[in-house]
């Protein structure tokens, strides 16, 4: 039995006991072994001794899945959600999600060669088209797939999921076209979240939510000539293989009006992460590591707004939903080793549904444009993108093209 707006509410008046929201939530209920038990089998064994001095990272990266819904029109919003985006949007927008029961998901996301940016430069600058600047500038490839290990719960105030996602990126060396280096990622995490209503007043409504995970990171880097790289993906041999395990939480608050809603979301206050580094797989599976350091994930603080203009009556049979965002993603950017230009947290879209079926998206994200489709079936939805993202610091320095398309499969709603 999950949450609901009616058992919230008599808890907000007060009343003895245990509040409803935390006694009969199913994810809450779950005894404290159960949660120490995936800790465990989410962690590797370690030695105390360091065998080799290790570079660790200074922060791990976030640990979100691929959506090409919400890339085509912005990127995952502070404000907005209705469906398993809110796990990576804002957990407060679990207290009215209606229920849904995703069963598998999967998402290709395809990073350019670096093509894009010579050809900004041959069409702003005037700059000759050199095919041999590829070699030049070295020439990068990425691949994500998220899922199809996706699924879960959400509705009744309350959601969890198990998501999987794969990253390969390569980065062919400067002058040598036939040497790259080769990385290689798999993240697993399991989310769940809690949304709760804090008032309403005359169509005034304030709701907040958290979002508790465990995860762990296993990626390997690799320099290696092309004939080469078959035999690594087939043996996972890497100069450095390296695991990052740990947990966290998100915390989130949404101001909802009869055409608008506001929210702010702070994602990783405090998400530390134990890093071990191995000399190679081989070393990983025989517990043999050169180091364990303990880091944390990068918190990120982001306030956005949606507004959902009225359809002229002609049209409100045909567009079911009209929706334009505004998201300042990154407000803690000056807490960052290598902070970015601010003007690329900036994000401003707009999705349009027709018939309950077909979605057009347009936005503006990191200074450059995306544009996105999708098809709803009710029990399977499809959704594609095309965007441009900035792997600089400055705005247009380094832009690069990614598509992404993926599959959710639910449960018949």
């Amino acid at each position: 039995m999950g949450c609901n707006s009616k058992t919230q509410t008599e808890v907000l008046r007060g009343g003895g006991g245990m509040p409803f929201i935390f006694k009969n939530c199913f994810f809450i209920r779950l005894p404290v072994s159960f949660w120490f038990f995936c800790f465990l089998a989410f962690t590797p064994s370690f030695s105390a001794r360091a065998q080799q001095t290790y570079l660790a990272p200074s922060h791990a990266s976030p640990f979100e899945m691929p959506s090409p819904r919400a890339s085509g029109y912005g990127g995952y919003h502070a404000a907005y959600a209705d469906d398993f985006d809110v796990f990576f949007s804002n957990p407060a927008v679990l207290s009215k999600i209606k229920k849904q029961i995703a069963l598998a998901d999967l998402t290709f996301s395809l990073l350019d060669f670096g093509m894009v940016g010579i050809l900004l430069d041959y069409v702003t600058k005037k700059a000759p088209l050199n095919y041999m600047s590829f070699l030049e500038e070295g020439i990068e490839n990425g691949l994500y797939l998220g899922g199809p290990l996706a699924s879960g719960f959400i509705g009744d105030g309350w959601g969890v999921g198990f998501f999987n996602n794969t990253r390969l990126h390569i980065r062919w060396v400067k002058d040598e076209i036939w040497r790259a280096r080769f990385s290689l990622s798999q993240d697993f995490f399991i989310m769940g979240g809690l949304g709760f209503q804090i008032f309403d007043l005359d169509g005034l409504s304030c709701d907040a939510g958290f979002t508790a995970k465990l995860f762990q990171r296993g990626s390997f880097l690799q320099s290696l000539y092309l004939q080469e790289l078959k035999y690594v993906l087939e043996n996972m041999r890497g100069d450095v293989y390296e695991t990052q395990v740990g947990g966290g939480v998100d915390l989130g608050v949404q101001l909802s009006g009869e055409v608008f809603q506001a929210g702010l979301v702070l994602k990783d206050p405090f998400s530390p992460a134990l890093v071990t580094g191995y000399r190679n797989y081989e070393n990983y599976k025989i517990h043999q590591e050169m180091e364990s350091v303990l880091i944390t994930v990068t918190p990120r603080l982001a306030v956005g707004a949606v507004f959902y203009p009225p359809a002229p009556d002609f049209w409100s049979h045909i567009i079911t939903n009209f929706l334009i965002t505004a998201d300042f993603k990154q407000l803690l950017f000056f807490l960052e080793e290598n902070w970015r230009n601010p003007l690329l947290e900036l994000s401003a879209g707009f999705e349009i549904e027709l018939t309950n079926a077909f979605s057009f998206r347009i936005a503006l994200n990191e200074m450059y444009p995306a544009a996105g489709l999708g098809f709803d079936a009710g029990f399977l939805r499809f959704d594609a993108s095309i965007y441009l993202r900035e792997l600089g610091q400055g705005v247009w320095e380094t832009p690069r093209l990614a598509i992404d398309a993926g599959l959710v499969y639910r449960y018949p709603r």
